[in-house]
This record gives C-alpha cells, sequence and structure tokens, in this order.
C-alpha cells in the first residue's frame, strides 16, 4: 500500500455484510494497519437505536 506520491490513509472503513463483529478480514491485514485504524460494516439494511434515535 503507499508509494511514491501516494499517502497511506490513517483509517480504512470496509463493508463485508457477514454478520462477524471483528476487523480481521484476509483481505486487509492487520500488519498493515495501526490499532484503531480499521472499521468494518457488518451489517447491512438494518435499523439501530442509539439513545432514542433510530437510524
Amino acid at each position: 500500500m503507499g508509494g511514491p506520491g501516494h499517502a497511506h490513509p490513517d483509517m480504512i472503513d470496509f463493508a463485508r455484510w457477514d454478520g462477524v463483529q471483528t476487523v480481521s478480514d484476509s483481505a486487509l491485514p492487520a500488519s498493515l494497519w495501526m490499532p484503531g485504524g480499521r472499521m468494518k460494516q457488518y451489517r447491512g439494511d438494518h435499523h439501530e437505536t442509539w439513545s432514542e434515535d433510530q437510524h
């Protein structure tokens, strides 16, 4: 990742709707990212309630 003239991103948010609550993924090895540098959307097409607001 990265290279001459390209900055490495600080964080990546990826979606793999497999229902598994983890950021482990063979396509995005942990060794390439700082701790806390990956976020995964593991569920799609659903409603969530945070406090009293539904999203």
